[in-house]
């Protein structure tokens, strides 16, 4: 083989090779804000009648620990922090007054994730209503890291997004086994920017029943107590 063709072949693999890698790898942490008095509004894509979702941020202690509380005007919470395992939820609420308290921290996201790469953990879950302990059950959690995509809300263009696919599937002793998949958009220092899923029951042999579908995008942001401006 000619040595100037086999030099150009052998350095374009070695760029593309890096080039990927450097593309294709996240630093996950750097696509949240979550800071306290941080707050996100997604303008609901479904309806226009429909409320949006708004997500805030504080601290809290939870088990000796401080960690952050995630609340949301549908009336839940959920506590989450990151640490050297990554990303990890404690308790996630599913509705005024009700929670799921894990039984081990749930990792949402390791701190560094490749494109493509596939995060699976099932755990047990204790159901509260109102601090109350009600039953128990176990949660399936699947989330695939679908890579960087760029993407149009109403207040502004976001060039830099990661990207998951989600996948929860909640089981317990009572009633069908529901849950929901879920495409998110989280762009860099600021968060959740888009979602679009869909929520689903299990009926006979595990086949998904649609209970409603999910479509939000950024309309409004205030991240380390400034407002971003709209385009």
């Amino acid at each position: 083989m000619n040595n100037k063709l086999f030099v150009l072949i052998f350095s374009g693999c070695a760029l593309l090779q890096f080039s990927a890698s450097a593309q294709f790898t996240f630093q996950v942490e750097e696509y949240f804000s979550g800071k306290p008095g941080d707050t996100l509004q997604l303008k609901n894509m479904l309806a226009e009648q429909l409320e949006p979702l708004v997500i805030a941020y504080d601290t809290v202690r939870f088990r000796g620990q401080l960690v952050t509380r995630r609340i949301e005007n549908t009336s839940t919470q959920r506590l989450e922090q990151w640490s050297p395992k990554g990303w990890l939820l404690y308790t996630q609420g599913i509705g005024p007054g009700k929670e799921l308290v894990f039984d081990a921290p749930l990792v949402l996201l390791p701190l560094v994730v490749k494109q493509g790469q596939i995060i699976e953990q099932t755990l047990g879950y204790t159901y509260l209503e109102n601090k109350q302990r009600k039953g128990s059950g176990t949660l399936s959690y699947s989330v695939k890291v679908e890579g960087n995509d760029s993407s149009r809300t109403p207040l502004q263009n976001f060039a830099d997004c990661l990207v998951t696919t989600t996948t929860i599937i909640r089981k317990s002793a009572t009633g069908p086994a529901e849950g929901y998949s879920i495409k998110e958009w989280y762009a860099r220092g600021i968060g959740l920017i888009k979602a679009a899923g869909e929520v689903f029951v299990l009926g006979p042999n595990e086949k998904r029943q649609s209970k409603g579908r999910i479509a939000l995008m950024l309309e409004r942001a205030v991240i380390k107590g400034q407002l971003m401006e709209k385009e």
